[in-house]
């Protein structure tokens, strides 16, 4: 399997071993993991590749056709490529579009399934019910989970196509599954999507986000980069804008200021994230952003 540095698809074991986030969270079992290798995530912002002439269009698609798929690793020996749509605790980080369409081509030519994660990003955190509907992206499996029991109960699944789930020979014989107020709550949970513009109200959200982070990043120099797909938000904090060098400290301390104000952000490894509920009024958008950029202006100020 290849998988995409900075994604996170869990801690421990195959989870841990396909997501790349951090160093430290494989640390001590990845060489007992066997069967994975990645790439660095297709993130317009720090990508190290650019598209070559006569290529697919993307960069990191090129890399794979002509360097790990070509010198490292015989494309008989890859299942697929997993992969979360839009990069959550990574970075809240959205491809590309010529990403999309050409890592397809690649699973298409070489008989490699597409697998997506969107246990984070499903049930419209993106401003669609799931992300790759985004870009039209049909997947060959679809993990999901958390926000498919409306946040009130566990539940997960996964979605397969004909082609990879088309089998009877499975398994259903569990002590624990199948629990019926989970089930329920996930039933009532898609019977809210169906009754509700929660979709529409999330991108309305991610608009009042991004006017809201405009001029805080005009103001502030050591913001490289800020990121608003639906609910996933983004700031991310640079000693440079030219080097893009990180500045986790930094990042650290307009958390902590964050939280001393009321707003609980997430200081994730690469960028402060907002994630709000689909719901939060657009005021408390506008206040949220608010309460990130007088953070700011705090921690630099030296207060």
């Amino acid at each position: 399997m290849i998988g995409f540095m900075g994604g996170y698809h869990g801690e421990a074991g195959t989870a841990g071993a396909v997501g790349a986030e951090t160093g430290d969270l494989s640390y001590g079992f990845r060489a007992l993991m066997p069967g994975f290798v990645h790439v660095p995530y297709p993130n317009p912002y720090r990508t190290p590749f650019v598209a070559r002439p006569g290529g697919t269009g993307d960069g990191t698609v090129d890399y794979l056709r002509d360097h790990l798929l070509f010198h490292a690793i015989d494309p008989r020996e890859v299942a697929g490529f997993l992969i979360e749509p839009v990069m959550g605790s990574g970075g809240c980080v959205a491809p590309p579009d010529e990403f999309w369409t050409a890592l397809t081509d690649l699973c298409r030519e070489l008989d490699l399934l597409l697998c997506v994660d969107e246990v984070k990003t499903a049930f419209g955190r993106t401003g669609e019910l799931f992300a790759v509907q985004r870009w039209g992206v049909e997947p060959d499996l679809m993990a999901l989970g958390k926000a498919m029991g409306g946040g009130v109960m566990p539940i997960g699944a996964v979605l397969g196509t004909e082609r990879t789930m088309g089998f009877d020979d499975v398994s259903t014989g569990s002590t624990w599954s199948w629990l019926p107020a989970a089930c329920a709550a996930a039933i009532e949970t898609l019977d809210i999507f169906e009754r509700e513009p929660i979709l529409e109200h999330v991108h309305e959200l991610g608009r009042v986000a991004r006017e809201a982070l405009q001029p805080v990043w005009d103001r502030n120099a050591r913001i490289g980069d800020v990121r608003v797909v639906g609910c996933f938000i983004a700031v991310e904090f640079v000693k440079d804008r030219a080097t893009k060098e990180r500045d986790p400290e930094l990042q650290e301390a307009v958390a902590w200021a964050c939280a001393r104000r009321g707003l609980l952000a997430d200081s994730s490894s690469t960028s402060l994230n907002l994630q709000p509920s689909l719901v939060t009024p657009l005021d408390v958008m506008e206040r949220a952003v608010g309460i990130v950029d007088d953070s700011i202006a705090e921690v630099l100020g030296g207060a």
